[in-house]
C-alpha cells in the first residue's frame, strides 16, 4: 500500500515509545493540578485535567494530540455508505429533485471515552483514559467505589467497547481520601473477583506492578487476553490531598 506522508503515521497500533511519556505526563501534572473541591463528579474533574494535559504537553513538546469525550465508534473501516440518488418522482427528470441517503452503520456509538491521546492520521487509533472516582465520602463514610471501578470501566476494554483492535488502553482512578494504598487493594481485591469476565488468565491474576514505569507507587497493569491477543491496561492511581487550594491562587 503506499502511503502518503509519513508512513509510520498510518500505524495500526498507538506506539509502544510514547507510552512513558503520556504516564509521565498524567502523574506530572497531576501534582501541579489545581483542584478546587474534593465532592466534585468525575466527568468535572476529567474535563479540568485533560486542559492542564494540553497545557503541560505543550510546554513539553510532546508529539500527540489530547481529546475530551471522545466517541467510541469501533472501526473506521465501517463508517457511512452512500447509497445511490433516488428520484422523488416518478417522471422526475435527469435534474429533477433528487434525494442523496446516507445509510448510518449499524454499529452504533459504543460510549464516550473521557480522555484520548492520539498521535498519526488515524483516528481509530489512540491510547484511551476511563476516569473513575475512588474513595469517596457519603454520610461520614468513604465508599470504596472499587466495584463501579471494574464493572463499569476496566470492563469496557474486555468487552472491546473501547479500543477494539488495538492492543492497550488505561483506567486514571481519582482516590478522593487520598489514601492511594487502600484504594489500589480495593480494586486488585474486584479485579481478581471478576478476573474470567475480564478475560485475565489466571498466571497474570490482579493489578501488577508497572511494566513502564515499576518505580512509579502509583501506576499499575492488568494483561488480558483477547482473541486478537494480548491487551495490557495501565492503571494510574492519583491522591486528591487534603489541602485544598484555592481558586484564587490557581
Amino acid at each position: 500500500m503506499e502511503y502518503i506522508g509519513d508512513a509510520s503515521l498510518w500505524r495500526p497500533l498507538f506506539p509502544d515509545d510514547l507510552m512513558p511519556q503520556i504516564l509521565d505526563l498524567v502523574v506530572d501534572t497531576w501534582t501541579r493540578f489545581c483542584r478546587p473541591k474534593s465532592t466534585e463528579k468525575e466527568t468535572w474533574i476529567s474535563e479540568q485535567f485533560c486542559r492542564a494535559l494540553r497545557a503541560s504537553k505543550l510546554s513539553k513538546k510532546l508529539p500527540f494530540h489530547i481529546s475530551l469525550e471522545y466517541p467510541a465508534l469501533g472501526s473506521i473501516d465501517s463508517g457511512f455508505t452512500l447509497i445511490q440518488p433516488i428520484c422523488q418522482e416518478e417522471n422526475a427528470s435527469e435534474f429533477g429533485d433528487i434525494e442523496t441517503h446516507w445509510q448510518e452503520d449499524k454499529e452504533k456509538e459504543k460510549g464516550r471515552i473521557d480522555i484520548v491521546f492520539s498521535h498519526g492520521y488515524r483516528e481509530d487509533v489512540y491510547f484511551s483514559l476511563e476516569c473513575k472516582r475512588l474513595n469517596v465520602a457519603s454520610n461520614s463514610k468513604s465508599k470504596s467505589l472499587a466495584g463501579e471501578y471494574v464493572t463499569q470501566g476496566l470492563k469496557r476494554y474486555a468487552e472491546e467497547k473501547y479500543a477494539k483492535g488495538l492492543d492497550k488502553g488505561g483506567m486514571i482512578g481519582y482516590v478522593m481520601d487520598g489514601n492511594v494504598h487502600r484504594a489500589i487493594a480495593s480494586v486488585d481485591g474486584k479485579v481478581r473477583e471478576h478476573r474470567i469476565s475480564l478475560r485475565i488468565p489466571l498466571a497474570e491474576d490482579g493489578l501488577r506492578d508497572s511494566s513502564l514505569q515499576p518505580v512509579l507507587n502509583n501506576v499499575r497493569e492488568t494483561r488480558h487476553v483477547f482473541d486478537s491477543g494480548q491487551f495490557v491496561v495501565h492503571h494510574v492511581f492519583l491522591a486528591w490531598p487534603r489541602s485544598l487550594c484555592l481558586a484564587a491562587k490557581c
